[in-house]
């Protein structure tokens, strides 16, 4: 930073989690290191000479830029480097670059362990693709969650947008797909399955296939956007025999025009959306204290008119 006691400057600087969370995901161990940032402050607040800050600024070479945060960075011991051609090799893909910004040496090992990396891109990309999948299965689980999980990750450099995105549309469309031609074979059993005539009682079964028989395409679209609605709707556009290219058609131009504009709004406000999530959180919290608070004034009335009625009892 410029000036370490600039508000704004602190704030922005204070998003120093996006840093911690590329390392750990190109295979690098960080620990946050308190003591040299609080040792700067403390000399600040008493007037000492600087020697901590003098100290701090010489790791970034230019006197203008004042450290703010400290890590310890290393890579993780204790695991064999990938196995290349039968042989055991480094496998050594860091940069640099920001190895050396960092603070670590250059004539260290630069041996990332890609493994790792491989692993939670892969649990992560299986993950989201699971979630949607399921959410189109009928569970009940907002499409938008997993979508913004993944913009989110993709943000912060986790996994890659351009792998992200289609994962998204294809968990999106693959139930979908799955609920159409289950619908299709078997669609009179499985609608008449309990758990199904919860949510598509006789009378709605009925009006969506009229509705498929008037305007099929709109139909598909319409049922897309509601949740609760889409699993059971797109069961009885298979039942009804609505044409698969139609269904296709219809069900991919919705989800290629919404799952794209949800990604992309989630991708350049994330930082928006965490702040939200922040006050979500906190109010969360308030009105778990204040649900506290009733219940235990509900407790209190309640003894207290309990008490009223069995003294009433023994004068009586």
């Amino acid at each position: 930073m410029r000036d370490l006691y600039d508000r704004p400057q602190a704030l922005r600087a204070g998003q120093w989690q996006r840093l911690h969370l590329m390392a750990a995901a190109r295979g690098l161990a960080m620990q946050p290191i308190n003591q040299p940032v609080e040792m700067v402050d403390r000399e600040h607040e008493q007037g000492k000479a600087p020697r901590a800050a003098d100290a701090m600024a010489a790791l970034t070479g230019d006197p203008a830029w004042k450290p703010t945060f400290a890590f310890r960075v290393g890579f993780p011991r204790g695991r064999p480097p990938r196995a290349r051609g039968g042989r055991w090799t480094p496998s050594c893909s860091a940069d640099p670059a920001p190895l050396g910004l960092l603070g670590v040496d250059h004539g260290a090992r630069r041996c990332s362990l890609e493994a790792l990396q491989e692993f939670v891109d892969n649990f992560t990309y299986l993950g989201i693709f699971a979630v949607l999948l399921l959410g189109s299965l009928g569970v009940p689980i907002p499409e938008e969650m997993p979508i913004i999980a993944g913009a989110v990750l993709s943000h912060e450099g986790i996994v890659r947008w351009w792998l992200a995105l289609p994962v998204c549309l294809l968990g999106v469309l693959s139930g979908d797909v799955v609920l159409y031609w289950v619908g299709r074979h078997w669609g009179e059993q499985v609608l008449n399955w309990r758990l199904v005539r919860l949510v598509l009682p006789p009378a709605r079964e009925q009006w969506l296939k009229a509705a498929y028989r008037r305007h099929a395409l709109k139909t598909v679209v319409a049922a897309r956007h509601v949740m609760g609605l889409r699993a059971a709707a797109f069961l009885t556009a298979g039942s009804a025999r609505v044409p698969f290219w139609k269904f296709v058609v219809a069900d991919a131009g919705a989800a290629l025009f919404g799952v794209p504009l949800m990604f992309g709004l989630a991708y350049f406000f994330t930082d928006q959306i965490k702040a939200i999530m922040a006050d979500v959180h906190r109010a969360e919290r308030w009105l778990g204290l204040a649900g506290l608070l009733a219940l235990a004034a509900m407790l209190v009335v309640g003894v207290r008119r309990w008490r009223r009625r069995v003294g009433k009892k023994r004068l009586d």
